[in-house]
């Protein structure tokens, strides 16, 4: 089994696509956030790539959400761009983003043997070293926040998915 670690904001969620490709899909959402207790709401625009989300779907790998979106992941974006996941992970945002999506990702595989890629737009930059990860075989992306997750990102990954079979 294979998994994919998902950021939002400069992975799925890109402001600089193209609105005249008919491929680009735009929406608001209500994003939530709890903070010292009481709940902060507000309207968030969504511009997607539909053809980046069929192509995580189909992929066939389970889909984690690991981003500051938390709960809001499968609450709402699921089902407004149409990602298939299996949940969210959350994370410590009291540290700096990179430290603690890491250290979120790590208990979340918890020794566990699976392959994975991890795509996120600020946490996966300053990891040099893939041995970090060993069992495991990952891919790490760090797309542009201003266009996400795109066709080069896609190469590389089906790349990755042959070094699998």
């Amino acid at each position: 089994m294979a998994i994919w670690i998902l950021d939002v904001d400069g992975v799925v969620n890109a402001h600089d696509l193209d609105l005249s490709n008919p491929d680009t899909r735009t929406g608001v959402v209500e994003w939530r956030k709890k903070t010292s207790g009481k709940e902060m709401v507000r309207e968030q625009e969504v511009t997607w790539s539909q053809a980046t989300i069929d192509f995580i779907n189909n992929t066939g790998f389970e889909i984690f959400w690991l981003s500051a979106w938390k709960e809001n992941t499968q609450r709402v974006l699921d089902k407004l761009v149409g990602i298939k996941s299996s949940g969210w992970i959350d994370w410590d945002q009291s540290i700096p983003e990179e430290g603690g999506k890491f250290l979120a990702l790590q208990e979340f595989l918890n020794g566990s043997n699976v392959d994975f890629i991890w795509v996120d737009d600020v946490a996966t930059k300053p990891i040099t070293d893939m041995n970090v990860f060993l069992p495991n075989r990952a891919l790490l992306l760090t797309p542009l926040e201003a266009s996400g997750f795109d066709e080069s990102h896609m190469i590389q990954v089906e790349k990755f998915i042959q070094t699998l079979a």
